[in-house]
């Protein structure tokens, strides 16, 4: 495994640096420590690079890894290539048999949270959450054609239905690496057998209808032109790490969109505080926000056609489910639930639960009435929640 030390001779090896990079000190080379080991190589003048290494070569991030390194292969052969750039970073050396990956960083980029939070709540960038839409929609229109191909050279893609569906009834491996705080998030899944008729239900309705990223999230979506001034936002976004790429349902994409403005709209409560009553209130940025991003977002997706609208009701109660597993994964870190995730869970019980109300109340859309209405874990009170 590459290291800050050895990594600039490798490189120079393989004709990614020179030697007068190397003689000038031009070269700057940081890690990145999170799901993977990775390394940050910039300069002054050339190319830069992200080297994405997985922490255990024969773990479950190696697989991954290895997935993501075979999507690029498969989406930049010369046929799919020029369709596939407009979504995907330029990969200049993959080699999983050497557990690495080598990206080419785009120039001045930032994570879309993080310019929501340069931009702050004054400016918040409307024009960049319909242009993420407008993408995620693009990238699926070509993930279903290339799903209805059946391409055997994309066999290597996962199928399976994400974890969150499972906690009613979690496989052995899973019960063997469970943190305090996730299974207390399980206890409670558990302990709700509406909640666990939802979840039933709604993993039925997972359909492998495309090839999709399977982890959206504005961790995932770069700004590159952050610094022009657009009175709306930049309009200018890639999607980054796709190790998580699958053949699976568009609903769970979009889904993911919208989660994480609620997700973003409860990590900015001071919730770290049990002595403030109404943790809502005081968001840094408030739910109006969030729901007119969700909004943008939708709408730049949606572009009025029929069929997608008619996914809807899904995508809300999918987003319910990628908020489950948002507190799941929040609460692996602690050996208890935190607040942050009790209110997540809070959120989730009633959004299920009354999907045309939460729609409204809390993503600022419209759903038309159930027609057979599922049964719904009972709704409880945020202060209730968070006690």
């Amino acid at each position: 495994m590459l290291t800050v030390e050895t990594a600039a001779a490798r490189l120079l090896a393989l004709g990614l640096l020179t030697p007068e990079d190397l003689l000038t000190g031009d070269v700057e080379i940081t890690t990145i420590n999170r799901r993977n080991r990775n390394l940050r190589i910039t300069r002054r003048t050339g190319a830069n690079y992200l080297v994405k290494q997985a922490a255990v070569p024969t773990g479950e991030a190696a697989r991954t890894l290895l997935t993501e390194a075979r999507l690029y292969a498969y989406c930049f052969q010369p046929a799919r290539a020029r369709q596939f750039a407009a979504f995907m970073p330029e990969v200049v050396r993959a080699a999983p048999d050497e557990n690495m990956l080598v990206i080419r960083l785009f120039e001045d980029a930032v994570p879309l949270w993080k310019y929501h939070q340069q931009r702050g709540i004054a400016h918040f960038p409307l024009a960049t959450a319909a242009e993420v839409g407008r993408l995620l929609r693009r990238f699926h229109e070509l993930g279903r054609a290339e799903a209805s191909r059946a391409d055997p050279a994309l066999d290597f893609l996962r199928t399976e239905r994400p974890f969150v569906f499972d906690l009613p009834e979690p496989a052995v491996k899973m019960m063997s690496y469970l943190t305090p705080g996730a299974y207390h998030v399980m206890q409670e899944v558990q302990g709700n057998p509406a909640l666990v008729a939802a979840l039933r239900q709604l993993k039925s309705e997972w359909q492998l209808n495309s090839l999709i990223h399977g982890d959206i999230k504005m961790d995932n979506f770069l700004v590159l032109d952050p610094e022009a001034a657009h009175e709306e936002g930049s309009t200018q976004v890639r999607l980054i790490d796709w190790e998580m790429a699958q053949l699976g349902d568009v609903a769970w994409d979009v889904a993911g969109l919208f989660q994480d403005f609620i997700f973003w709209w409860v990590a900015s409560m001071p919730l770290d505080d049990e002595a403030i009553a109404n943790p809502a209130a005081r968001a840094a940025f408030p739910l109006a926000a969030m729901q007119a991003g969700v909004r943008a977002c939708w709408h730049g997706y949606c572009q009025h056609d029929p069929a997608t609208e008619a996914l809807l009701p899904k995508i809300i109660n999918y987003a319910a489910c990628r908020l489950l597993q948002s507190a799941y994964e929040l609460s692996c870190r602690y050996n208890y639930i935190p607040r942050p995730a009790k209110f997540l869970l809070w959120i989730v019980g009633n959004l299920l639960r009354e999907p045309t109300r939460g729609a409204r109340e809390l993503l600022g859309l419209t759903l038309p009435p159930e027609r057979h209405p599922a049964a719904r874990p009972a709704p409880v009170p945020a202060e209730a929640a968070l006690a």
